[in-house]
């Protein structure tokens, strides 16, 4: 999986009989807070996300996220 995406150690979730895994090629946001899997502030959930979010900004600004 490296040469997916060299950006990021690769991360992976397992829980029981599921696994999942992910490689980040960074290209809009270059911060390593957003390093997969992503985890709740709880620790309680995981989430392992593959795509782009085009209208981040405007989902930032209606939720008030920085």
């Amino acid at each position: 999986m490296k040469h997916r995406g060299p950006d990021a150690p690769v991360g992976y979730v397992s829980y029981k009989d599921n696994q999942l895994g992910h490689n980040r090629l960074k290209i809009i946001d270059l911060n390593n807070r957003s390093n997969q899997p992503l985890k709740s502030k709880n620790k309680k959930y995981d989430i392992i996300f593959n795509g782009e979010i085009y209208n981040y900004k405007e989902l930032a600004k209606k939720y008030k996220l920085k």
